[in-house]
């Protein structure tokens, strides 16, 4: 709380007015503390699935579009003459205005341009939405671009919607950085992600939930066009590793690197394995380790996630190297011992 107030006094003293945001909150106890004293030239939105978040704060139910702000959104976003304004209401009145439906029907329609208004009309209400993904599924055998842009979409799927940082997708693609760009860019005209920056002026993606989950429905749907799942979560977690670095009580640059790559990392490690590996073993293993000295030795030390990393870290190499004398078991015990004792 300290640190917080001392961070709204010198907002305070800036002539600007400032928006805070907290987005998808699940508990209010989670914000309350960030909610005391704010500064007059702050105001604060709350963005929740919760009908209720706290007694004491206004509620504003945000519900689907209605027809004229509906009809608004498609004719903004495609800019087309082909589709009147009968058409649109047509269209409207049959997938209906809920604002991701929408999202979809209108990515659907610019990546089919020459489509006629007639067949949009006649297509399966409850598939509008996962068509456009369905096109590159089955275009990706005869175009690159395509078969990117699939491969693209399954590992937005399994990273932490809210930020990910353009350049995990650059090494997981580090030969095709052109062909990636040009692909993001395409996915952020439909619609389909949000490029956003962060506090560090990082560029990043934002990916909405119902989309991941549409992916993932997808991939498990047509399984022999989707990326193998065990394959998919070493790919990401050994990228994740190389991008983590391993930290220690000096405060320089590494640190800012763990506020973007945590959630990925911890959501990564709570993917359920069917094969496991040595490999697979080893790589998690190295980053059980990363995750122990990160909590030891952070701003606000975290003793009680410090010593489970370090314990898993420790059992995993021990399993591993059958307890057999290695400097990776020598660092994880070193590792161990620190938390133990502090």
């Amino acid at each position: 709380i300290a640190v917080t107030n001392l961070v709204y006094n010198t907002l305070s003293m800036l002539p600007d007015k400032i928006l805070f945001i907290f987005d998808d909150v699940t508990r209010y106890d989670d914000i309350k503390n960030y909610l005391i004293n704010l500064p007059q030239n702050i105001k604060l939105i709350i963005s929740t699935q919760q009908t209720k978040l706290a007694h004491d704060i206004p509620h504003i139910k945000i519900s689907n579009f209605n027809i004229e702000e509906a009809t608004d959104y498609i004719t903004r976003v495609l800019n087309n003459e082909r589709y009147d304004s009968n058409t649109i209401i047509k269209l409207i009145n049959k997938i209906g205005t809920l604002p991701y439906n929408l999202k979809c029907a209108v990515a659907y329609l610019l990546e089919n341009p020459f489509i006629e208004p007639k067949t949009i009309l006649n297509i399966d209400v409850t598939q509008i939405s996962n068509k456009f993904f369905k096109q590159i599924i089955l275009r990706q055998n005869h175009d690159i671009e395509s078969k990117l842009t699939w491969e693209i979409l399954q590992y937005l799927g399994h990273l932490d919607r809210d930020f990910i940082n353009i350049s995990i997708i650059n090494k997981l693609f580090p030969d095709r950085n052109d062909i990636t760009n040009k692909v993001i860019k395409k996915l952020k005209n439909l619609s389909i992600i949000s490029v956003i920056v962060n506090s560090k002026q990082n560029a990043g993606i934002k990916i909405h939930q119902h989309i991941q989950e549409e992916i993932k429905e997808l991939s498990s749907q047509y399984s022999n066009n989707a990326i193998n799942k065990d394959t998919l979560q070493y790919n990401l977690l050994s990228v994740l590793n190389s991008m983590l670095p391993s930290v220690n009580h000096t405060h320089n640059k590494d640190w800012t690197i763990y506020s973007d790559l945590l959630p990925h990392v911890l959501k990564n490690l709570e993917l359920e394995t069917s094969i496991v590996t040595t490999e697979m073993e080893l790589l998690r293993a190295h980053v059980f380790y990363k995750l122990g000295k990160y909590y030891f030795s952070a701003a606000k030390v975290d003793f009680k996630k410090a010593l489970l990393f370090a314990d898993k870290a420790l059992k995993a190499y021990s399993k591993i190297y059958n307890n057999e004398k290695t400097k990776e078991i020598a660092n994880a015990l070193e590792n161990l011992m620190k938390a133990l004792v502090y």
